[in-house]
């Protein structure tokens, strides 16, 4: 292959990765106001009194989810514009993990919470010591794998393209 091959390989690459952030660009831009809305709306019904049993966690997921979303938009529009590896695509990344680590610590606190209200607790200590363990494994690990696992992975990710990014810059210089 010549550098004209490659060339056009390249751009048919990135023309078809901009092409499919356009669509996810729109899709996370809906999500996140749709997520913003309903968790605003959450938190208005409660403070006026309306429904006072809707969980607070909840309307924090919502917001939480909503900016995710809000990242995710900005990452993709970041690839609409043919910005792979820049620090800013990076930079979003690492707000997606992070803001996924904090919903996963909220959400076990969250669960926690409402296991100590519903007497689950007192239920399962009157069960045998092996069914004991089995629920507390079930219901730490279930919350530990369901936002802070991913969170640290995708921390991984932007530290990996990061450092992907800067070896390549490194090499740009080199003669």
């Amino acid at each position: 292959m010549n550098v004209n091959e490659i060339s056009l390989k390249v751009n048919s690459l990135l023309s078809r990765i901009q092409k499919i952030s356009t669509f996810l660009r729109i899709v996370f831009f809906a999500s996140a106001v749709i997520f913003g809305f309903i968790g605003i709306l959450g938190y208005g019904i409660t403070l006026a009194g309306v429904h006072p049993s809707l969980s607070f966690y909840l309307n924090l997921s919502s917001l939480g989810r909503a900016m995710e979303c809000w990242f995710a938009y900005k990452l993709f529009a970041c690839y609409v514009r043919g910005d792979l590896f820049s620090p800013t695509t990076v930079r979003y990344i690492r707000c997606i993990g992070i803001v996924s680590l904090l919903m996963g610590i909220g959400n076990i606190f969250d669960a926690l919470h409402r296991q100590l209200h519903n007497g689950w607790f007192q239920h399962v200590n009157s069960s045998p010591w092996i069914v004991e363990i089995v629920r507390y494994l079930q219901m730490i690990l279930f919350h530990l794998v369901h936002n802070l696992v991913t969170g640290f992975v995708i921390l991984f990710i932007a530290w990996i393209m990061d450092e992907g990014r800067k070896i390549q810059e490194e090499q740009e210089l080199t003669v």
